[in-house]
This record gives C-alpha cells, structure tokens and sequence, in this order.
C-alpha cells in the first residue's frame, strides 16, 4: 500500500499540469471577441475616421463652427416699433455740407438704435396692463368691485381697501406720482391723505370752508387745496404754507411735474399758471368761456383742454396704475433720501414754461422766419453780406510756413481786403443816392418856389 501511493500523486499532479493552458503571446491573439467589443471598436475606429477627417479639413482651412438655422437679430414686430417712435425721421437737404450730413446721419442712426433697444426690452418687462372683460351679452357697469376682488389672485385682491366717507361729500381724490399716496377733499372741508398701501393716515383735517378740488404737487410733502375764496398749499403733516390770494375762485386744478406748473380754472373765467419751485404766478389767460369747471392736461407737450357750454363732468386718458412703471422718474419704493435727491436733480431739469406748444418737436427744428430776419439786420449793421461769399482757404506752403499762426494770419488779412472792398462798393452806392435824393429835393423846392406870375418876368 505504502508503494501505490506516490504513483497515485505523480499521476494526479501531471494531469493538472496537462489541464493548464500555455498564456498566448499578443502575436498569438485570436480575433474572437463578443458582440459588444466588436461594437465598441466599430465606435472607436468610426471616432478615429472622423479625427483625421477634421485634422484634414482644419489643413485645408474650412471651418468646423455651426452654422446659426437662425442668422442676424431677431426681427422686432412693427407695432413695436411704433410704440417708441419719436416723430418722423429728418431728411437730407440738398446741397447740405459735409459735417451737416454727416451729423443728421449719426444722429438718426442713434435714434433707431434706441427706438429698436427700447421695443427689445419691452418685451421683457415682468407684467402686463389689466383689462375687464365680460360674458356675451353682459353689461361691464353691473360689474361691481367685490366682484373684481373676489375673482382676482389673492396678492392683487390684497390692494382692495373701502373708505366709508358718508358725512362731508362728495369728495374729489388724487394719487401721487409714485401711486402709493392719496389725498382726499370733501366739499363740506374735509381733507386728508394717507399711504393706501400700508393704510397710514399721514394727516387729516377740516378747513371749515368749501373744498372745490384737491391736487398733488411734485412730490408727496406738498399738496394744493382750492378752497372757496382761495388757493391753498399745505404739507404733508397738514401744515398751511401759502395762501395765493391772486388764485380767487378756483373750480379744477391739474399740475405739470415736468414744468413744476399749477394750473387752475376759475369761477371767472380764468386759466393761471402758478410755478411752485418759486411761487410766483407765470400767465393769467381770460378765456371768455364763463364758468370753468373741466381741465385736462397732457404732460407730454403741457397743453390745456378746456370743456364748457355742454354738460361734462371729467376728461382723463389715463381714470388706473401703471404695471412696468419707471423707477429712476416716479418710484413708489423710494426712501426719504432718494426723493430728496430727485428732488434737486428735477429743479435742475425743469422745463421752462415758454416751451410749451402743441407740436413739442418744433423745439428741435430751425426758425427760418427768426434767422432771416436776423441775418437781414446783420447785413444792414455790417454794411456787407458775410454769407454771400464761401470762406477764404489759403494754399500750403513748405517749409514751416503752413503754420496755424501763418495760416490765421493769412486769412485775417484777406477777410479785411474783402471787407474794405465791400464797405467801399457800399459807401459808393449810399454817396449815388443822397445826390439822386437831393438833386429830387432841391427840383422839388425849384418847382415849389415858382408861382403861375412867374410867366410875366422877365
């Protein structure tokens, strides 16, 4: 037994040794792969095909960018556009100079640039104007406001607020500017003003007279009250500032914040302007159209539409709030700080009343009537026209004698020559006609000394 047992081990081991695979060399690799590895090798050499393909493309110089299925900017709708045009555009005028071309050229093409960049980020802006819309056949008066409040989303029913003022009405209201305060006059005296948004009740008061309008100044620490006799100013704490005892009989007020302007219609028939940035009174107009109680001013060109002979109540383009309002001109969210800073810088900016007229782009436009009046009467104080003759360019000259001093120099000298010339040619011309006129007058005296006896001397 002792002796099987090493053949048995040898036997066994050699077997396992003949089980074992030699390892294959790379040289000796076989191409038997599965199907993915063939797929990822298709892959890698298609990745491979398309590397040189671009190596060779980049050699010949064509471009790998994509192309835009989209090229240039994005059109802008024509009724946009025509939101923020700002009158027509200015044409040429023949025979215009070389700097006049070019200037109304430049000018023009900044103006297109900001009117197409205006309508571009108006289609950005976060809200959209409200609107009330009602079911076929019904009737938008039956709508009340609590049903507007209940159909609305809870942030906009939030603003809904009633005032019960039963005792001293009717009552005439204004919003400010920024439309976060209201003032409030009932014509029994009752006045008060109140931020509507946080519900604070700035002040309130009663001028134990007849309240005829109330009206925002240019910001909310003033306001105006046409009481019965008079115009009244007063702060926002109620305090009396001014009473403007030339304002008598005030009926409607409006007030232009660009001009910083008070207009009133009277009783008597009268249209004032009142500039509170000094408080002085500007035009007193007699309209002769009787008593005035309808006044609407459009703050784009400051003009005034009065209403009379037919019975009309009020006249407004404009009877809620503004959803994409301007922050730099009219910011509701403004601190103490800021509307005193915006104060100053809209002092500096104030218009001047004078400029006031229907077409305001006649400001940017030439008074040929003014300007060749003017020019007559300079040529009458010269003696010579200075415009008939093109301006005087000397030659370039060598050797530092093309100065700008020489040059000055130069054309000094030949503008007196031409002068003198003129003034000589004109001198001529005024001698030839006082001897013309005075030879007239020294007939005229000849024939009137002469009598019908003359006939008879000798």
């Amino acid at each position: 037994m002792a002796a099987l047992v090493p053949e048995v081990l040898t036997s066994t081991h050699v077997e396992k040794m003949n089980k074992k695979k030699p390892p294959k060399r790379y040289w000796e690799e076989t191409d038997q792969r599965r199907p993915e590895e063939e797929q990822g090798t298709a892959v890698q050499n298609q990745n491979k095909a398309t590397v040189k393909e671009r190596s060779l493309k980049r050699k010949d110089g064509e471009s790998l960018e994509k192309k835009d299925p989209f090229p240039g900017e994005a059109p802008i709708p024509h009724k946009q556009l025509q939101k923020f045009q700002r009158g027509e555009k200015y044409k040429v005028p023949a025979g215009a100079r070389r700097r006049l071309k070019e200037a109304i050229i430049s000018s023009e093409a900044m103006s297109e640039l900001a009117q197409k960049q205006a309508a571009r980020y108006d289609l950005l802006l976060p809200e959209d104007a409200g609107f009330l819309e009602g079911d076929e056949d019904e009737d938008t008066n039956t709508i009340s406001q609590d049903d507007i409040a209940d159909a609305i989303d809870i942030t906009s029913g939030s603003k809904y607020f009633n005032l019960h003022l039963s005792q001293f009405g009717p009552y005439r209201l204004d919003y400010g500017r920024t439309g976060r305060h209201l003032l409030v006059g009932g014509k029994k005296g009752h006045v008060a003003c109140i931020d509507w948004q946080s519900k604070d009740l700035m002040c309130e008061m009663n001028v134990m007279e007849t309240v005829n309008d109330v009206k925002w100044l240019h910001t909310e620490a003033m306001f105006a009250v046409a009481q019965k006799r008079w115009l009244y100013i007063y702060d926002s704490k109620g305090l009396e500032l001014h009473c403007v005892k030339k304002f008598n009989d005030v009926l409607r007020m409006q007030f232009l914040p660009y001009h910083f302007l008070l207009a009133t219609a009277s009783a008597t028939g009268f249209l004032q302007y009142l500039d509170v940035s000094v408080g002085k009174e500007i035009a007193a107009i007699c309209t002769k159209m009787g008593r005035l109680d309808v006044i609407f001013g459009r703050e784009k060109n400051a003009v005034y539409v009065l209403a009379y002979t037919t019975q009309i109540m009020c006249i407004t383009m404009r009877s809620a709030g503004e959803p994409n309002f301007d922050a730099l001109d009219t910011n509701p969210f403004r601190s103490s700080k800021q509307r005193q800073e915006w104060e100053v810088k809209a002092l500096l900016e104030k218009v001047q009343p004078e400029l006031i007229g229907l077409d305001p782009g006649q400001l940017s436009k030439v008074d040929q009537a003014s300007f060749e009046q003017r020019h007559k009467e300079h040529v009458e104080a010269l003696g010579f026209d200075p415009l008939a003759k093109d301006k005087f360019k000397p030659k370039t000259k060598k050797k530092g004698r093309s100065s700008a001093g020489a040059i000055e120099k130069r054309k000094r000298k030949v503008a007196h020559e031409d002068q003198r010339d003129e003034i000589r040619q004109t001198v001529q011309e005024r001698t030839e006609r006082d001897k013309e006129q005075k030879e007239k007058s020294n007939e005229k005296k000849k024939l009137g000394n002469k009598s019908t006896l003359d006939r008879f001397r000798k």
